[in-house]
């Protein structure tokens, strides 16, 4: 039986730019007719592409390896992408600023919890789970978010890593979490969305794990321990 479940917070609980899957399929179309002389890969590819420069991207702004303001580091995600693909520095710096307007006016980037965020947290409770916060974002502002939008009160401790001094997907840091929670690896749930820094090291570690797949109604899941909206949850949690 399961004891305690590890949320991640952005991407999971709620998220920046919610939904920007149907931006990024969009912009994979124009380029392909823009440069017909480049590959840009499926639209799977050109998705997981993106998420991965994504994740690395704001992991090294966290992290202070990534110099930029915030806006700079959303045009500096584009510009790693098309020159990822075969633009050029010169094109690419010209079309990733381009790219982040027109994504973010599509999709835009306050943070708004989860559909049915509530509900879930509600029921995990009432299961007598220990829930955990696992976030690798600056602590002020994730706890910010968390009580804001009425989160804070539901969970049992919150792991930030800048507290710590370790990070997602650093082993200490989980060994960290497992020492909070009090549980072992087998009695616990990892729940994120990033496969780097929450599924991989769940697996690795031996944890449960949900993987929150967001692109899904796009590229299909990519496992049976998936699903594409975090109210699916609980019901993938009865199976485990």
């Amino acid at each position: 039986m399961m004891k305690a479940i590890f949320f991640d917070l952005d991407g999971t609980l709620g998220g920046h730019g919610m939904g920007s899957g149907a931006y990024l399929v969009t912009a994979w179309q124009e380029l392909q007719a823009q440069f017909a002389e480049l590959s840009f890969g499926t639209a799977a590819d050109f998705l997981i592409s993106y998420r991965t420069i994504n994740n690395h991207s704001w992991g090294a702004w966290v992290k202070k390896e990534l110099d930029l303001p915030v806006e700079g580091v959303k045009v500096h995600i584009w510009n790693e992408q098309l020159q990822k693909f075969g633009l050029s520095k010169a094109l690419a710096a010209e079309l990733a600023a381009h790219h982040s307007t027109r994504m973010l006016a599509a999709h835009p980037d306050d943070w708004r919890p989860a559909p049915g965020v509530h509900e879930v947290l509600r029921w995990a409770k009432e299961q007598g789970m220990k829930l955990l916060v696992l976030s690798n974002g600056v602590e002020e502002g994730q706890v910010a978010k968390l009580k804001e939008n009425g989160l804070f009160d539901y969970f049992d401790h919150l792991v930030f890593s800048q507290s710590i001094g370790h990070a997602k997907p650093e082993p200490l840091y989980f060994a960290h979490a497992l020492q909070l929670a009090a549980c072992r690896p087998e009695d616990v749930v990892m729940i994120g969305d990033s496969y780097t820094h929450d599924i991989e090291p769940a697996d690795q570690l031996g944890m449960q794990r949900i993987w929150i797949f967001e692109d899904a109604p796009i590229i299909g899941l990519p496992d049976d321990r998936s699903v594409a909206t975090l109210g699916e949850v609980p019901q993938l949690l009865a199976t485990l």
